[in-house]
């Protein structure tokens, strides 16, 4: 199995005590598709995190403004729903990246 690479778990075969490593050109392909999921999710949580400083900012106001908050809460929550959407989807990226080179022999 050239590119079974899980960190955390145990990549040994029974009677071997040496770990599975992933091929070079299979690892490059993943931190490529890991860097690019992060990068967006690090993306995503800036306007989550600026989201979230206009709620406070709101909220402490001496005059609320009731459907601004609802409305901010709600961006929020949505936010909030495209970042694991978005992870979910950089973890389906990087699988089928992961299997689209082993079956393609860059992983050799």
């Amino acid at each position: 199995m050239v590119c079974d690479s899980t960190s955390g778990l145990d990549q040994t075969l029974p009677g071997n005590d040496a770990p599975l490593a992933p091929a070079p050109a299979c690892e490059a392909v993943m931190d490529e598709v890991r860097a690019r999921g992060l990068a967006e999710l690090a993306s995503l949580q800036q306007r989550i995190d600026g989201a979230k400083r206009t709620l406070w900012a709101l909220t402490a106001a001496a005059r609320r403004e009731p459907a601004r908050i609802e409305a901010v809460i709600a961006d929020i929550a949505a936010l909030e729903r495209s970042q694991q959407a978005l992870f979910d989807h950089s973890i389906e990226a990087m699988m089928a990246e992961r299997c689209a080179a082993c079956r393609s022999g860059r992983a050799k």
